[in-house]
């Protein structure tokens, strides 16, 4: 019965370790992680996040506040999307969309960053879509109805 005791003991000490190791390396900046290209951790993503979650509720500043409150969720989701879909377009311009084969110009094949793209962009512009449809102001819509009467 001690002798699973220390064990457990050793190997929660052993992932405190690994998990500081890794938080550290996070910190200076994902070296070592290519896999995490284009994050920043040390703050800045969070920064850029709340600014531009604070820019989408500005445009949306005539919108009811039960409802804006309501969305609030799928306000950050755009935010979220617009910076992710910021940075693969960064990656797409160093990387490219389309592989050619060396030799034979005509073998081609698409990047994942390419489908990516497409993905958030769709992924935003549905977002978007429904934030609009739901935030809009309602003056906007009852001056449609007085130009139809004419």
């Amino acid at each position: 019965m001690g002798n699973s005791r220390l064990t457990r003991e050793i190997r929660r000490k052993e992932t405190i370790a690994t998990l500081r190791a890794i938080a550290d390396d996070l910190e200076k900046g994902c070296d070592g992680f290519d896999w995490l290209v284009g994050f920043d951790f040390t703050g800045g993503y969070q920064v850029e996040l709340k600014t531009e979650i604070a820019r989408l509720k500005k445009e949306f500043i005539n919108a009811d506040e039960s409802k804006l409150k309501a969305l609030e969720g799928l306000i950050e989701q755009a935010a979220y999307e617009r910076l992710y879909l910021k940075q693969l377009n960064v990656q797409a311009l160093s990387t490219g969309l389309v592989e050619f084969h060396p030799e034979n110009a005509k073998l081609q094949r698409n990047l994942p960053v390419s489908a990516e793209i497409a993905r958030h962009s769709a992924a935003l512009t549905n977002i978007m879509d429904k934030l609009l449809k739901h935030l809009s102001s309602q003056a906007d819509d009852e001056d449609d109805d007085l130009l139809e009467y004419e």
